[in-house]
């Protein structure tokens, strides 16, 4: 069997005492790997999940947590526009369809026409969106957050945190209706390939998360209780992690993606908009499955938000948190690899599987509170 996770039996509890210099060190390591660039492949541009436009809305975060924050000489959003402009114009590339099978934060289109749309308040890119949102709601396709309608409705929440016009927040309002009723007529249960996965990124968990957030109404729909219910109970009891699907049964994986680091950055954000008896449960199930993070969460794929140390860091509390993101941090990371105990990944700066992501989570460390994970949780 491979070994997914090194031991974590610490005598001594690791942190780094300059979080903020580590985020900023991250950011250079970005910017100097992989400088904007005048025009990008069609196959480099991944949304928020990868690629430059996952870069600039990193970029973009960041200008509104840390308006002074100065980066190679430039500010966060000067990285942010010369990582997404341009991605988003047209330099002779077909533009990314958006289907009901790729309509999440991976779409290219959608995430780009967000983040000028949170960035620049222009009504021109909402215009887009609500356009878009009549192919999103026709039958078929995906609900889950990666390539389904869960990630649109975090791309119009993202819209509707940041615009600073109330008819665009009431417009994205009535989208979020929209395609939230069309994920509960649906299912559950919510299939993706043919199986019913259960974690934050292609399941169950990251759609309620999703539709609780756009909506609270949504706790209340009988569905929506239900299938939270039977997500909980889909734990296991003594480990605390969850499979990745109804299908595998099995708890292999102890990451954002897949496992209990995905319902521990979840349940806590949507717990309050249910009953007293689910608020309890909850606790219980985020006890048990932080203990199993804590003990399986040091994972040997790169450090990163979608199935590395970096989220399952995040999904603890101090001051295990800052012991695991202790192994993120640059030198760590090259030690790792040189050393073979870390899997050097494919994606060296994007936001999810790379670089970026790593600085996000610095960022949270450096604030010294939950700031969510960007493009899931943090609006």
């Amino acid at each position: 069997m491979v070994q997914r996770f090194l031991p974590n039996h610490p005598s001594v509890l690791l942190k780094e005492e300059r979080p903020h210099e580590q985020l900023v060190s991250s950011l250079e390591s970005i910017i100097r790997a992989c400088p904007p660039q005048d025009t990008y492949s069609r196959h480099a541009l991944h949304g928020l999940y990868s690629g430059p436009t996952s870069i600039a809305y990193l970029f973009l975060r960041l200008a509104q947590i840390y308006p002074n924050l100065v980066v190679e000489g430039h500010d966060a959003s000067s990285w942010c526009r010369a990582y997404l402009l341009p991605s988003s114009r047209d330099h002779g590339r077909q533009p990314v369809e958006v289907t009901v099978h790729k309509c999440g934060v991976i779409n290219e289109e959608l995430a780009a026409c967000a983040i000028l749309a949170a960035m620049t308040g222009d009504e021109e890119y909402c215009s887009i969106l609500v356009h878009h949102t009549a192919t999103v709601v026709q039958p078929g396709g995906s609900d889950e957050w990666l390539y389904g309608r869960a990630g649109f409705l975090y791309l119009l929440r993202m819209v509707r945190q940041w615009t600073p016009s109330s008819s665009t927040k009431e417009t994205m309002q009535a989208c979020i209706k929209k395609v939230g009723d069309r994920i509960i007529q649906d299912g559950p249960p919510w299939r993706w390939h043919g199986k019913e996965y259960l974690g934050a990124v292609h399941g169950s968990v990251g759609i309620i998360t999703q539709l609780v957030l756009c909506n609270p109404d949504y706790a209340a729909h009988p569905k929506v209780t239900a299938a939270l219910n039977d997500l909980l109970r889909s734990q296991d009891s003594a480990g605390g992690n969850f499979p990745s699907s109804v299908e595998s049964g099995r708890d292999s994986l102890v990451q954002f993606c897949h496992g209990a680091p995905g319902f521990v950055l979840s349940l806590p954000l949507i717990q309050k908009y249910f009953d007293a008896a689910t608020q309890v449960t909850i606790d219980d199930c985020v006890a048990r499955a932080r203990n199993c993070i804590w003990e399986r969460g040091l994972l040997t794929k790169e450090p990163n938000l979608c199935h590395g140390a970096t989220a399952n860091a995040l999904a603890l509390t101090s001051p295990q948190r800052e012991h695991l993101m202790a192994y993120t941090t640059t030198k760590m990371v090259v030690k790792g690899i040189e050393e073979g105990w870390y899997i050097e990944g494919s994606d060296p700066c994007g936001l999810f599987c790379g670089e970026a992501g790593r600085a996000w989570g610095w960022a949270v460390i450096d604030a010294g509170k939950d700031l969510g994970i960007i493009g899931y949780s943090d609006v």
